[in-house]
């Protein structure tokens, strides 16, 4: 079997699917899918969906399923326009018609949806085919603009259409001033005279009239306008309004001509860019479509499945695949590649290897835990697995034990995968088909005078007359409405035929004989649904390798059927038979058992590991929370012998002070018989008794030296405690990937959640150069955490918490000296960022910096737009190093440069995932910004 499908098999109907599409219910699907869709050529799109036979269209649509999955699994939305299909009003513009406001309002909506959506999109690497078809999308901008600054929203034409409008309007309002003067005067003076209806001021052909009583109609001079239906009021314009009149109603006409001026020049415009606006009108139309599957797929829970061609494999290594993700591989060597999409279940068995270039693809279908897509009450999912040379599948069981069910749900999985729709399952692998053939429910015709058997017949000689070694045949009840004999020989000579051809094919029967032809024959597998022994209530679960029973004698006898009865059936069964059904329950038995144990091994094992991962991250706490402290004793050691150096040396100071004190009054003190000298004529003495002077010399038993002593004693007990193996630092290795660093690597920093690209590898001085945003910086490699594309867990040799020892490549533990503690009044141990080197052989010792607060609002008003995008630069460098995901830019509206300047600044920013006008607000003064 091959990929390149029938000619014949694909120029009828939709290439062999046609036959099935409402048999397995497929239009149910298309009518749930549409319903997910915004626009109506949405709708459309979704309704005519078909499935298709070629490798490259299934990949194609799958691909765009899983990326509009993935970009709104991750918060994403587009805009469409309006819902209402807008192809009518784009034809009659370009047909030369015009267009009233409300329509050129809703043209409006479409061009700003469409860009919108196209910026939504843009440089989107991760959802190439979405940002393919967004890329195509027309600038509608200018259109947009020039509709805006004419028609409200209300579909009004605004005053700024034109400054003939503006200035016809103004010349209008006054005219009506001053006739609403003229009409109020009137109306008070007719009044006074009783003459008056009512005292209101309405309109009568475009002209202001009074309601006169019609007996008085005389005492009133004017033009009548109308009367009233029951002939007591005349609407009669004053003589005196008239001229005020003519002048307004002229003013008037002259306003509805330069607003149907204006309409016709944007029904134009819009004429112009009809080519542009019925692209567009497709474009976003598939969009719409695209991120309809992907609302069903989270709606239904559905993974993508993997369609492959049974012929030579070609599959490559597929990026995203780490994300769960099932595409097609077909044969074509440039099939499109998948993306990313969260979709898989994580319970889902992982894929077999994908087989090497050139190596033959088995066929298989293989579904599991496979849900009917149109079941919304509890439904049990069925696995079913057909291939490894089995080709033909015969399910048997007792009646409403779920075999119909079961058969519907496979065909129906298959033809949404072809049609580019993911399904509701932990995993699906489908073979690439021309065709899905399925013979289901009783079609007879009175009619045509067909019977449940004829009709039965019938579908299948069409099916055989049809199928190819590509196609997949459904057959419920094979054998049935007919003798059972005969019928269980035809239902084999079928299924013979099918082997033969092979063809891929499940079917259902009753028949006794019919299973066991299945298990003498190579090739074929039997399979059953099975009844709870206890209640009888149906498992729908599919047990493969195994015959089902009927259980018919058990159900009649649990609802009541004479005894009597059901031991003369019993009796009249054949010893053999009754042999063989005790085995087949033996064994069911016994395989539930083992299922259940094997359920109830699973279940102890993944408890183990989860309990196993708890206790791992106990131990990691209680070990961060030890190292803490053995820092912070290490720290306050280091505070402590800071000061005592402060008080060694004011000792030494004094000491030396009291020396040479006691020392210059020896010196003045005359010896017996000899005069006394200067010690200033003699400074050799002095010089001499100084160059005694030291901590090696005792100075007596002055005060000063007393303490001195005991300061020594205190600093060498702490130096003894310091130095014990107790606070010994721990020794750990550099991780061999933080020496393996280049540049163009992407690593995680401490304290950072987002990767960082190094510029230049490790220098001597055991740091790097990071691109952080914008911005470069220079940090110690001890910062790093751990490769960005690597996935492992952090290097057990470096710690999280603060204030925790890290130790380097080949350093052992090491006595402190004095002359390398921190002097007092230096650096605080407690500073974040802070490191200590106390000698080569003790470590270091480092507190991870906290993370910076970020304000998720900017307000530009009043800046400059040189300052305002220098500020803009500042935030998302901030908010990106912060892990911020999304920032609000208030701009104001003013006259839009400012607006204008900072769009066009964020549309190209490598920090932006998207940007856009804030929906929440009524008018366009700010941008939400999100960032990667």
């Amino acid at each position: 079997m091959n990929s390149n499908l029938d000619s014949a098999a694909l120029t009828d109907g939709f290439g062999g699917f046609e036959q099935s599409l409402h048999l397995l219910e497929f239009d149910q699907i298309r009518h749930r899918l549409a319903g997910f869709a915004r626009t109506q050529l949405g709708k459309d799109l979704a309704q005519t969906l078909e499935p298709v036979a070629d490798a490259l269209e299934i990949g194609s649509r799958l691909q765009e399923t899983d990326e509009a999955r993935f970009f709104l699994d991750s918060g994403g939305s587009l805009e469409f326009g309006p819902g209402a299909d807008l192809r009518e009003y784009v034809h009659r513009a370009m047909l030369g018609g015009s267009l009233r406001g409300e329509e050129l309002h809703e043209i409006r909506l479409l061009a700003g949806a469409a860009s919108f959506s196209r910026d939504a999109l843009h440089r989107r690497e991760d959802l190439p085919l979405l940002s393919g078809i967004a890329s195509n999308i027309p600038n509608l901008s200018g259109l947009e603009q020039a509709i805006a600054r004419a028609i409200s929203p209300a579909g009004e034409i605004l005053d700024d259409a034109s400054p003939d409008l503006r200035q016809l309007r103004r010349d209008s309002r006054s005219a009506y001033q001053q006739l609403n003067e003229v009409m109020q005067r009137s109306l008070r003076r007719y009044q006074r005279r009783a003459v008056v209806q009512e005292p209101i001021i309405t309109q009568r052909n475009g002209r202001l009239v009074l309601l006169i009583k019609a007996e008085h109609k005389s005492q009133t001079p004017g033009i009548v306008h109308d009367v009233s239906d029951s002939g007591a009021t005349v609407f009669i314009e004053p003589l005196p309004a008239i001229e005020t009149g003519n002048r307004w109603r002229e003013t008037r006409l002259a306003e509805e001509r330069e607003e149907e001026r204006v309409l016709r020049t944007l029904a134009s415009q819009v004429g112009e860019a009809g080519d542009d606006l019925q692209l567009a009108l497709d474009l976003l139309a598939r969009l719409d479509l695209a991120m309809a599957k992907g609302r069903y797929s989270a709606d239904r829970r559905a993974v993508a499945p993997s369609v492959k061609a049974v012929a030579t494999s070609f599959d490559k290594p597929r990026p995203g695949e780490s994300r769960g993700t099932r595409h097609i591989r077909g044969d074509e060597e440039n099939s499109p590649p998948p993306s990313p999409s969260p979709s898989a279940s994580a319970s889902a068995p992982a894929p077999a290897s994908p087989p090497a270039r050139g190596e033959p693809v088995e066929p298989r279908l293989r579904i599991v835990g496979a849900r009917h897509p149109l079941l919304t009450d509890r439904v049990v999912p069925i696995s079913l697995d057909l291939g490894g040379g089995n080709r033909v599948m015969v399910i048997t069981g007792p009646n409403a034990g779920g075999k119909t069910v079961a058969l519907k749900t496979v065909g129906l999985l298959a033809l949404m995968a072809h049609a580019g729709l993911h399904v509701p399952a932990e995993a699906a692998d489908f073979p690439l088909l021309d065709g899905i053939f399925a013979d289901i429910g009783d079609q007879q015709s009175i009619e045509q005078s067909l019977s449940t058997f004829s009709s039965h017949i019938q579908n299948l000689r069409s099916i055989l007359d049809r199928v190819t070694s590509d196609s997949l045949v459904l057959i419920d009840e094979l054998g049935t409405s007919t003798d059972p004999e005969e019928g269980a020989a035809l239902a084999q000579a079928i299924l013979g035929r099918l082997r033969s051809l092979d063809v891929m094919t499940i079917a259902t029967t009753h028949h006794r004989g019919v299973a066991r032809y299945v298990q003498e024959q190579s090739g074929m597998v039997n399979a059953s649904v099975d009844l709870d022994p206890t209640t009888l209530e149906p498992t729908y679960r599919i047990t493969l390798g195994l015959p089902g029973r009927s259980y018919a004698l058990t159900i009649a006898d649990r609802l009541g059927l004479d005894a009597e009865i059901l031991d003369e059936a019993r009796s009249l069964i054949a010893p053999s038979q009754r042999a063989t059904d005790d085995l087949v329950q033996e064994l069911q038995e016994e395989r539930a058992v083992v299922a259940r144990l094997r359920q109830e091994s699973e279940d102890l094992l993944s408890r183990a590991r989860v309990q196993q991962a708890e206790t791992e991250a106990r131990l990691a706490t209680v070990e961060a929370s030890r190292l803490e402290l053995v820092e912070e004793a290490r720290q306050d050691l280091q505070k402590r012998i800071g000061g005592l150096l402060t008080q060694l040396q004011q000792a030494e100071r004094a000491a030396e002070h009291a020396e040479a004190e006691q020392a210059a009054r020896r010196l003045m003190r005359p010896s017996p018989g000899a005069p006394a000298r200067d010690p200033a004529r003699d400074p050799g003495r002095d010089s001499g008794s100084s160059s005694n002077r030291g901590l090696g010399r005792n100075p007596g038993n002055t005060p000063g030296a007393e303490r001195f002593r005991a300061y020594q004693e205190d600093l060498a007990q702490f130096q003894k405690e310091l130095s014990s193996t107790q606070w010994e630092p721990i020794e750990v290795e550099r991780p061999p990937w933080q020496q393996e660093l280049s540049s163009g690597d992407r690593v995680y920093i401490r304290g950072i959640p987002r990767p960082v690209e190094v510029i230049s590898p490790q220098d001597e001085d055991e740091h790097i150069e990071v691109l952080l945003g914008t911005m470069r910086a220079r940090i110690p490699v001890y910062q790093l955490e751990r490769p960005a594309d690597s996935g492992l867990p952090q290097e057990s040799g470096q710690t999280q918490g603060a204030g925790q020892p890290v130790g380097t490549a080949g350093q052992r533990p090491g006595t402190e000296s004095l002359e390398s503690l921190p002097p007092a009044g230096g650096l605080d141990p407690n500073s974040p960022g802070v490191r200590f080197r106390h000698n080569r052989d003790a470590g270091v010792y480092y507190r991870r910096p906290s993370l910076r607060q970020v304000k998720t609002d900017l307000d530009l008003r009043g800046n400059r737009v040189d300052e305002a995008l220098d500020k803009v630069e500042t935030l998302l460098n901030e908010a990106a190093l912060s892990g911020v995901p999304e920032v609000r830019i208030i701009h104001g509206q003013g006259t839009g440069a400012l607006r204008r300047a900072v769009r066009e600044f964020l549309r190209g920013h490598p920090l932006t995932s998207s940007s856009g006008p804030d929906h929440e607000t009524s008018n366009d003064g700010v941008t939400i910004v999100e960032l990667k």
